[in-house]
């Protein structure tokens, strides 16, 4: 096979990759959709600033899911608000979120409700066909978090 060739293969692999993901965005984006008005844990990425705040300032209300025309990991806002300083805001993106459930610092904080996260989400990972990079990884997080691995 032609060097050409083989980039052209390539190429049509990660345009592959890309649906994958990009369907798993918009799946991710009509779940937290059906998750309004729960309580979510959101730790920052700083272990620092985790060890020197109680387990109540992590509590946000996942308040409201902004979905705009288009590709929803790049126009979606996901709106939280502190359960315990309800002046403390987060807005955040769709792929920052998704970073964060990804590296286990954003999830529901009740347990069945947790449940029923994870769960939707490991099905919306299985009716994606194909597959992209963080697949595997995410179902594996996925699956931890449900206590089944």
């Amino acid at each position: 096979m032609a060097s050409w060739q083989k980039e052209i293969q390539k190429a049509a692999c990660r345009e592959k990759d890309l649906e994958g993901f990009n369907a798993f965005m918009e799946a991710l984006v009509d779940l937290l959709g059906r998750f309004q008005g729960e309580t979510f844990i959101i730790k920052g990425d700083s272990r620092e600033f985790n060890l020197f705040c109680s387990p109540m300032d992590f509590l946000f209300v996942l308040q409201k899911v902004t979905k705009k025309r288009g590709y929803a990991g790049a126009s979606s806002l996901i709106f939280f608000v502190n359960q315990s300083v309800p002046s403390i805001k987060l807005c955040l993106k769709v792929y920052d979120l998704y970073d964060m459930i990804k590296s286990e610092r954003a999830m529901p904080f009740e347990e069945e409700i947790k449940e029923g996260f994870f769960l939707s989400l490991l099905e919306a990972l299985r009716g994606i066909e194909g597959s992209f990079p963080d697949k595997e990884l995410l179902t594996k997080v996925f699956l931890r978090s449900l206590g089944k691995t």
